[in-house]
């Protein structure tokens, strides 16, 4: 008993922490009426929903009525429990030491919290204590100017923030925002820091800066302005990847009055470890979870972590990633299922330099972490709560055996999808990208399911033409969905001394190698492709 009175009063004060108010909790359970509804899809109005005489909030009895999904995993720090326990997952801490914690954690991943969200008008009177997530700091700079500037450009798109609700304005301004700038693959907000206000490369981190800040020519100062820098990526309608988004984010948002911040999750494995990996395999029984799983994992290599925001709507902390307001912990844009680790208000207050980019940028590895990820899972399995009513349907295992080239283009080309030409990650000097797009798709399935057919064809392409030399290059493994305009186009790469050999206005074939004769690509008879 004693054990679970220091639980339940360590999540009254997280519950209280996460959410900036005194949440109603009608049966004295320990748990909201809010998550009762929308989480635990137990009776808010009931103590003890099934009658067994342990309440609702005891840490087992919660997943009574749902189904969930448990990790244990190590992560390395700045990783904070007392933010972690939110709408999507429950954590408690098993053990720490000086450079990282051990947690258990219970996802929730067929909440409702995305039908919950009814929007406020009268949204711009906030809450006082939501003033530090209202005003600007040291990288979601704005000021009077920006929030001027901000507010013409938005009233001359006709978006009137006075007139909308505060659900309407997070997910009309955030897709403005997205839409007016350029996505180029800048990596550069884990190598510096913020000394006495100035921003620093981090002392040691230079080579990693350079890179992973793309093909940018700038001077660091300038190239800040396009990546870190909240104001400045509006003023040279800019960004980088996901944690500059969310800078980017955080800043105009709350430039226009609506409390922001932003959020670190991890994927639920290291893709990097098969052992992790096989646990998945292993350990979830749910058929759809289990496949849904395995394909995100499957795209997921190297380095993977997710910063986006949490925005306060509707009198609550709400997830925003990118344009989706009320971004689910499991599916689509969640890298399978995400683990909320970490919450900050600016980039300098983060912490992640010292430890998560110092690791990153250096290449360490060690016994608890052994690949490119600063986390690790020890263990994962699912559980169907005895009053669950969650169907757990046979899931037909589908797999691409061949792709059709039907389309291909420089990703520069005036032909190409704007998805293409605003694809900017790092390539060498001299590289010629060349996008091709496949013909083959099955509706509703995961976006990632190209990559396990791109993982096991033969990745390597010619171009051929008749008098002139043949011209080598390979898939990158980096590509682009979007089934709601047709767009599913993967890369090639051609190195410089391979791209020299084109001959403009040569109208070239492209011949695959396919090595592999169980995945193969075909190409349409008739495809051309011409350098002006």
């Amino acid at each position: 008993m004693k054990h679970f009175a220091v639980i339940f009063l360590v999540c009254l004060l997280i519950n209280s922490q996460a959410t900036w108010s005194a949440e109603i909790d009608s049966d004295k359970d320990g748990l909201s009426d809010y998550q009762e509804r929308h989480k635990y899809f137990t009776e808010p109005d009931m103590k003890d929903s099934d009658g067994d005489g342990l309440p609702d909030g005891d840490w087992h009895e919660r997943r009574e009525f749902t189904y969930t999904v448990r990790s244990v995993v190590k992560v390395m720090r700045p990783c904070d429990p007392a933010v972690m326990h939110d709408d999507y997952q429950d954590v408690r801490l098993l053990s720490e030491t000086k450079d990282y914690v051990e947690l258990e954690v219970i996802h929730y991943p067929f909440n409702t919290n995305d039908k919950s969200i009814k929007g406020k008008k009268g949204w711009k009177r906030q809450r006082p204590e939501l003033s530090p997530y209202l005003q600007p700091g040291l990288s979601t700079n704005f000021d009077d100017e920006m929030k001027a500037d901000l507010l013409a450009a938005l009233q001359a798109e006709k978006l009137n923030v006075l007139t909308m609700t505060d659900k309407q304005t997070v997910e009309n301004v955030a897709a403005w925002l997205i839409n007016r700038g350029k996505y180029r693959y800048m990596f550069g907000t884990y190598f510096v820091h913020f000394s006495q206000g100035k921003i620093e490369i981090y002392p040691g981190l230079e080579g990693a800066f350079r890179h992973e800040k793309g093909n940018t020519t700038l001077p660091f100062s300038e190239h800040c302005q396009h990546e870190v820098y909240g104001k400045g990526m509006f003023y040279n309608k800019s960004y980088g990847t996901c944690t500059s988004m969310a800078i980017y984010l955080t800043t105009g948002l709350r430039a226009i009055g609506i409390p922001a911040r932003m959020v670190l999750a991890i994927p639920c494995v290291d893709g990097n470890d098969q052992k992790q990996v096989q646990m998945i395999k292993d350990h979830i029984s749910h058929n759809e979870v289990r496949q849904s799983l395995l394909k995100a994992i499957g795209g997921l290599r190297g380095f993977a972590a997710h910063t986006f925001n949490e925005v306060y709507v509707d009198g609550r902390w709400r997830r925003l990633n990118y344009r989706t307001l009320a971004q689910n912990i499991y599916g689509d844009g969640a890298m399978g299922l995400l683990t909320h680790i970490h919450t900050f208000n600016d980039l300098s207050e983060s912490g992640l330099t010292k430890t998560w980019g110092w690791r990153y940028g250096k290449g360490e590895r060690d016994e608890i972490f052994k690949t490119s990820n600063p986390y690790r899972t020890l263990e994962i399995s699912d559980r169907f709560g005895i009053y669950s009513k969650l169907v757990n349907p046979t899931v037909e295992i589908k797999k691409h055996k061949v792709i059709t080239i039907t389309k291909a283009y420089w990703h520069n080309s005036e032909n190409a999808p704007d998805l293409v030409k605003k694809s900017d990650w790092a390539t060498p000097i001299g590289t010629g990208r060349l996008f091709i797009h496949g013909d083959e798709w099955f509706k509703g399935e995961h976006y990632t399911q190209y990559k396990t057919f791109m993982r096991k064809a033969d990745p390597n392409f010619k171009l051929v033409a008749t008098q002139v030399p043949e011209v080598k290059g390979s898939l990158s493994l980096s590509y682009i969905t979007d089934e709601s305009t047709g767009v599913r186009e993967m890369e090639i790469l051609i190195p410089p001394e391979e791209y020299v050999k084109l001959k403009r206005g040569v109208a070239y074939k492209l011949v695959p190698f396919n090595e592999n004769k169980n995945y193969n690509w075909k190409v349409k008879s008739d495809l051309r492709i011409t350098i002006e």
